[in-house]
């Protein structure tokens, strides 16, 4: 079982804490976008405040941008061909 094709819930500290996979693989994770929604959405559900708050918005909000980003290009792209 490789990171690459492994499903990233698996990995983004929402079964078990991320703090418990090796040093290497909380690198990786700490760039997937559902490790910062678990990181902002568990503490607002047990009623505790968010730490760095605005960094996993941030991240969020990128990924969002991308992802819009080449939605448009590719949908551009298919309609002009």
């Amino acid at each position: 079982m490789t990171l690459a094709i492994t499903p990233m819930f698996i990995f983004c500290g929402v079964f078990y804490p991320t703090s418990t996979l090796p040093v290497a693989v909380q690198d990786v994770v700490g760039f997937l976008p559902l490790t910062h929604a678990v990181a902002l959405i568990r503490p607002m559900a047990a009623g505790l405040p968010v730490d760095d708050a605005a960094l996993h918005l941030a991240v969020l909000s990128a990924y969002a941008m991308v992802g819009f980003y080449f939605a448009v290009v590719l949908t551009r792209r298919r309609l002009i061909q």
